[in-house]
């Protein structure tokens, strides 16, 4: 029902602001604990790994601020339940580089953590491992140096995985040779690093390891492969031996997609890319579960504006044994634009039942961004049954035209059980039962939090304006004055909004279609 703006406005101020107008009985029931945190730890800083621990979580990521702006090192960030930051661990040396590897980190028996770098250096790079514990502090490194013939190879270490029942790990190693074919090593190292065997894919064509998966008797890889004929896609097993087991083609579905992410579940393998529908000349985020013998079970694509870049990297299981799944959502282009907006990305998160069904889609994207980017690197559900998911936040061109160092942010982001940043975002979400239930109002056409507020305001917008045209959300002072607004060019969506440059005092948001209020809600801005 649309809404008086001028009579709500002159309501709150009547009722004695509104800090009166929060303090509604009812209004804010038991809520799983939600935020949104970037972090500025210089050129390029990405939040590549997440960890939970018993009092927090640790966030493993590249970033440049202690050797300068252009200089790139590793950084282990230790924060507590709330997002708030309790540490930080910076590694880097002059004239080298440490970059962060996603998907190559993993937690030993003991609660000790394990992660591989890459040190790009003068002459022949090395790769480089850090083991740390609960709070961030590093127990040791170890340097060794790539198994490389000659000194223009490029090696990087490229996924690592713990076996926690063995307490050891598994390595892969992508070797990049100029002007011939790439080939990749699998090492087994005990948990002291001590290297126990290695198997060199030293074939006739170019081949590299895309993602690694531990299973019961051995380890999987999605390998890709190419020659002047073509690519090959395929998922091999090697033994905890080190022995070739079994190997088979991507099966073809969809444009046979290329495993970017495997998830062992018994005898299924949960795999992720990108796949074409019928007729469509772009992608969109795959889901597909497979057995061992490459037999299809089931696949699901999320059939959402197509894209070159649309494609899912991340799976997890969820304590129902449903699935969340991470991608890329491609914004549409909003009439009137005059930027290309096929740079333009929200991060995406989908939510399916043991069968491959869709439960629910989650798109979270940014206000007053001209071009932007918002990629997860890595996703795990909580012991409370929520989900975190970190990665970058950047807009390159906007808020640097020159490009000389890309404006990334290191983003976390921690939702309830229904991937709500706002709670109760959808009131048709049945939360898994095996934690306790979000309970939460329902709501109408968009949904806020924090409120009181000090930097980023979530706003989600419900799917209630799916079939209107695009509104707009207008923040006013007490006085009636405009303050800010945006175009709200998508539906449910999260959209994240820097407001630390509001003074403090209160506020009131308003959603409006033309000249009618549809909604209104009061907020606080309180200090940083």
């Amino acid at each position: 029902m649309p809404v008086d703006l001028k009579s709500y406005i002159k309501g709150l101020v009547i009722k004695g602001g509104l800090l009166a107008a929060l303090a509604v009985p009812g209004l804010h029931l038991e809520a799983q604990q939600t935020f949104n945190v970037k972090f500025d730890l210089g050129s390029n800083s990405i939040a590549g790994a997440l960890f939970e621990t018993n009092d927090g979580f640790l966030i493993l990521g590249t970033g440049g601020d202690t050797l300068g702006a252009t200089h790139t090192d590793m950084f282990i960030l230790k924060t507590n339940n709330s997002g708030e930051t309790m540490s930080l661990f910076h590694w880097g040396e002059p004239e080298k580089e440490c970059y962060a590897r996603t998907k190559a980190q993993g937690k030993f028996s003991d609660s000790t953590y394990i992660t591989a770098c890459l040190v790009v250096q003068p002459g022949p790079n090395e790769c480089m491992l850090i083991w740390f514990d609960n709070d961030g502090d590093t127990l040791k490194t170890m340097h060794f140096p790539s198994p490389v013939v000659d000194e223009h190879e490029f090696v990087e270490t490229r996924h690592l995985v713990v076996d926690p029942e063995e307490d050891c790990f598994y390595l892969s190693l992508g070797i990049y040779r100029p002007e011939t074919q790439n080939d990749y090593v699998v090492q087994k190292r005990t948990k002291d690093g001590e290297l126990l065997w290695e198997v060199y894919t030293d074939g006739p064509i170019s081949e590299q390891s895309i993602c690694m998966a531990l299973e019961d008797s051995g380890l999987l890889i999605s390998e890709s492969s190419s020659t002047n004929d073509g690519y090959y896609r395929s998922i091999k097993k090697i033994s905890k031996e080190g022995n070739y087991a079994w190997e088979f083609p991507v099966p073809p579905i969809a444009g046979s997609p290329m495993p970017r992410d495997i998830l062992v579940v018994g005898d299924v393998l949960l795999c992720t890319g990108s796949g074409k529908p019928d007729g469509e000349l772009f992608n969109v985020p795959l889901l597909y579960a497979v057995d061992t013998l490459g037999n299809v079970i089931w696949q699901t694509l999320a059939n959402e504006n197509p894209s070159l870049y649309q494609i899912m990297n991340n799976v997890v299981e969820t304590c129902d044994s449903g699935y969340v799944g991470a991608a890329r959502y491609h914004v549409p282009q909003v009439e009137g634009d005059t930027l290309d907006a096929d740079d333009n990305y929200a991060a995406w998160l989908i939510r399916y039942d043991h069968e491959g069904n869709i439960l629910w889609d989650r798109k979270f994207s940014e206000v007053n961004s001209e071009r932007y980017n918002h990629e997860i690197y890595d996703l795990i559900t909580t012991s409370d049954g929520g989900i975190l998911f970190c990665g970058e936040a950047a807009d390159h061109w906007s808020a640097n035209p020159n490009m000389d160092a890309p404006a990334q942010q290191a983003w976390i982001v921690k939702l309830d059980a229904c991937g709500c940043l706002v709670p109760g975002c959808d009131p048709e979400c049945d939360p898994p039962d095996c934690h306790h239930p979000t309970n939460v109002p329902a709501p109408n056409y968009f949904l806020i939090g924090p409120n009181p507020v000090s930097e980023w305001l979530n706003i989600y917008i419900g799917d209630a304006l799916a079939n209107d045209a695009l509104p707009t959300i207008y923040l006013y002072d007490l006085q009636g004055k405009l303050v800010d607004n945006f175009v709200v060019n998508n539906v449910n969506t999260t959209y994240i909004w820097n407001l630390s440059h509001l003074a403090q005092g209160q506020y009131v948001l308003s959603l409006q279609q033309g000249q009618t209020v549809l909604q209104t809600e009061a907020l606080v801005v309180s200090g940083r």
